[in-house]
């Protein structure tokens, strides 16, 4: 008997709110949405936030794109920069 013939068919992937979406062969427990969300959060917080002690060779490279250094010492960055 062929190994192809003693595989289980595979079943397709149902998606609701509680079971992550297998879509051609990736794991997708997060909706596009989902995913812009978390990208847009990260921007605000490195814009708003920043990192603080940042390494002195990051300032500099990261001074050069745009980015600010604030009073209290932490690295913020513009959206456009990140």
């Amino acid at each position: 008997m062929a190994r192809s013939s003693r595989r289980r068919p595979l079943t397709p992937a149902v998606e609701s709110a509680t079971t992550p979406v297998f879509a051609g062969g990736r794991y997708q427990p997060l909706t596009d949405s989902e995913c812009d969300q978390i990208i847009d959060s990260s921007l605000d917080i490195l814009q708003g936030i920043g990192i603080a002690d940042a390494p002195g060779w990051l300032q500099r490279l990261m001074l050069e794109k745009g980015a600010s250094l604030r009073q209290d010492g932490r690295l913020t960055f513009a959206r456009g920069a990140v």
